[in-house]
């Protein structure tokens, strides 16, 4: 009773039925009796939608596999793990929004759930994560990224007349936002790992709620404009997260910041990320602070001004650009970001979503006719169909 960190919990109700049946009720309540005082749970990478609902009380309209009695019905109903305030599900597979939302159930999670940590978890979305900022009246901290993804990225690039250098901020959900006037906020729609036993190489794609489609391109591009870029970590230090500490009796949050450096590497045709670059011998050539561009065999192209993008696009040989960005802490130590940023995020999701309705995409070839029913399984179809037509004219436009 007196447990609070959890790490794991038996297989059974790991994969605990999606419909939980009054056995699986009275199995939930007799194991989770014992950790009511439990603060912190890691479920590592067996998370399961089925298990969140075991978590969560039962809402009316859920529906059971079988007829409760009494009794039953008011262990289904019942909240568990009433002190819960921080869960991780890291590299969970099988959880999806509908996890989220089992997750966010119930007065005590209101009250106390303070961080979700939900990285690399490829079935969740940024929309998914509204539920939980809706709910949470204490959230802190949903983690969608590693920690050394968080903070203000010191690009190479000058804005447009100004001597001061492009500052590219990312929070712990994905939010963003960059110091420019076009392609300027959003939030990472994918993040992956390029290398499953190395978590400091990664991939990803942006999706900007400010992006303007160029005259004569489709209206659906405004959605499927996706780019992505490749990431590759050099600073042996991490940004130190606490997610459970005890101060004078109380658990919270805390963040230990460390400058950083990051190597970022870009296409310079198409809108997808390498998975060439960059490497940790890009290092020798591209000084903090800069970028360089490389040719398909990975050999740098020191004619060119490592600031004049233009020319690279125009050079018959650079394919790929390389930058090396020093990391600073995020603004005020939040992991949270803006309410102003999120609202636009937001609104463009639920923009979004309107566009698949509406038939948008009738223009466009896609794989969405193949009989499904699920309306966000038919959206991610479409847009990654874009998204691969809008790379191929892209890269063929060089």
């Amino acid at each position: 009773a007196d447990c609070r960190k959890l790490r794991g919990v038996p297989k059974s109700l790991l994969n605990a039925y999606t419909n939980p049946s009054p056995t699986v009720a009275l199995d939930r309540r007799i194991f989770f009796s014992g950790f009511y005082n439990l603060v912190s749970l890691d479920l590592g990478s067996k998370a399961t939608d089925g298990f969140l609902r075991l978590m969560a009380p039962m809402e009316e309209g859920d529906s059971i596999a079988m007829t409760p009695t009494e009794i039953e019905y008011r262990r289904l109903r019942e909240e568990l793990l009433p002190l819960l305030k921080h869960v991780s599900m890291v590299r969970s597979k099988n959880i999806s929004d509908r996890g989220l939302d089992y997750l966010s159930r119930g007065e005590y999670r209101a009250q106390h759930l303070e961080s979700v940590d939900i990285t690399f978890c490829s079935k969740t979305t940024y929309e998914g994560t509204f539920v939980l900022r809706d709910r949470l009246r204490n959230l802190k901290c949903i983690r969608r990224q590693p920690k050394w993804l968080d903070g203000s990225f010191v690009t190479p690039f000058g804005l447009s007349g100004e001597p001061e250098a492009e500052i590219h901020i990312y929070w712990a959900d994905g939010t963003f936002s960059f110091n420019r006037s076009t392609q300027s906020s959003g939030f990472v729609c994918e993040l992956f790992e390029w290398n499953n036993n190395y978590s400091n190489y990664l991939g990803d794609k942006l999706q900007y709620t400010d992006f303007q489609r160029p005259e004569r391109w489709p209206e659906w591009c405004r959605y499927c404009y996706r780019p992505g870029v490749s990431l590759l970590r050099l600073q042996d230090k991490e940004p130190v997260e606490s997610c459970y500490s005890e101060i004078e009796g109380t658990q919270s949050l805390e963040v230990e910041e460390q400058d950083r450096s990051v190597l970022v590497a870009q296409r310079l045709s198409g809108i997808r990320p390498p998975d060439d670059f960059p490497t940790l011998e890009n290092c020798d050539v591209v000084p903090l602070g800069h970028s360089r561009f490389f040719d398909h065999r990975g050999n740098a192209i020191p004619a060119l001004d490592d600031r004049d993008i233009p020319a690279a696009t125009a050079s018959p040989h650079a394919t790929t650009m390389v930058s090396r960005m020093p990391v600073k802490p995020l603004p005020g130590g939040r992991f949270l970001p803006p309410d102003n940023i999120v609202l636009r995020n937001r609104e463009f999701c639920a923009e979004m979503r309107q566009a698949v309705r509406s038939g948008i995409f009738m223009d466009m070839p896609s794989p969405t006719s193949q009989g499904t029913a699920d309306e966000d399984e038919v959206a991610r179809r479409m847009l990654e169909a874009g998204e691969s037509v809008l790379d191929m004219a892209l890269s063929q436009r060089r």
